[in-house]
């Protein structure tokens, strides 16, 4: 939603949710974007091969992009590597012009304290289990072997205003009075910055989900305020109980000590997923 709300003159943008759409082939385009997930790369490549062979230009972006551009030169007109807030608008520009690059790089992160306005137009509302998905924060902090987000979005923990959330969630509940998903990988990096936001939440009066660590169930203070805003659910990911398993991946913030703390917020009231993803050896990557 977020680069479909980025409009240019002269170029009318169509979304295509592979995951339960068929891509009508029998239509063209100027140009397709596609964000590549890795678990996704070979239909996306596949996919990418047979718009350009009817003559549409392909641009792909996406976490395995922007981390592996090299593997994905040969299989597009042009790469987007980074965040694309700040540049989804050049490259629809430059298509207009007839001059797409070869490749659009960010060289800053976003700054995401200036305010853009995010839109649903793209969505076929009524496809969806909700379509009230909000990112308040991108970033983090640590440095966990297996997990992309701090090479993507950078170690700095960067914050949305908490007026511009709010502006945001009364938008989305004009169209969808759905739960809200909250996007962030850890609702509860920012301590200080949470519990003023859902605080100012509670007279919304919405149902939400997001992802915690456990040390969610230390902060007694936070967690009232979850609760008061409305939250329903929380994730929380526990790789292993075994320090040294954790050390090994460079994941020093869960110690296995503190895994007591998922029965703190458990009690709360929220209803608790607990994700578990099986370490492995590290392997290079082809």
């Amino acid at each position: 939603m977020i680069l479909s709300s980025q409009k240019v003159a002269g170029v009318s943008q169509t979304f295509c949710d592979l995951r339960f759409e068929k891509l009508p082939l029998d239509q063209h385009w100027d140009m397709a974007g596609i964000s590549v997930q890795t678990g996704a790369v070979r239909p996306a490549f596949e996919l990418a091969r047979a718009l350009r062979s009817r003559g549409i230009k392909v641009v792909l972006g996406g976490p395995y992009v922007s981390i592996f551009p090299d593997q994905c030169r040969d299989h597009a007109d042009a790469l987007v590597i980074g965040e694309a807030d700040d540049i989804w608008r050049d490259v629809q520009e430059d298509l207009l012009a007839g001059a797409l690059k070869p490749e659009y790089r960010v060289a800053t992160f976003p700054d995401l304290s200036i305010e853009r306005v995010v839109e649903k137009s793209a969505l076929d509302i009524k496809s969806y289990f909700t379509t009230n998905v909000v990112q308040n924060t991108r970033g983090c902090p640590f440095s966990c072997d297996f997990c992309n987000v701090h090479v993507m979005n950078g170690h700095r923990l960067r914050h949305r205003s908490i007026p511009a959330v709010l502006r945001e969630v009364e938008t989305f509940l004009k169209e969808d009075k759905r739960i809200f998903f909250f996007l962030d990988d850890t609702i509860n990096a920012d301590e200080e910055y949470a519990e003023q936001l859902f605080r100012q939440l509670e007279p919304f009066r919405i149902k939400w989900v997001g992802q915690a660590t456990t040390a969610l169930g230390e902060k007694p203070r936070l967690l009232e305020a979850f609760a008061r805003s409305g939250c329903g659910a929380l994730l929380i990911g526990i790789e292993s109980l075994n320090d040294g398993s954790n050390h090994a991946h460079k994941k020093f913030h869960n110690p296995a000590a503190r895994s007591g703390g998922v029965h703190q917020v458990y009690p709360s009231g929220r209803d608790l997923r607990l994700r578990q993803l099986h370490l492995r050896p590290r392997r290079r990557h082809p």
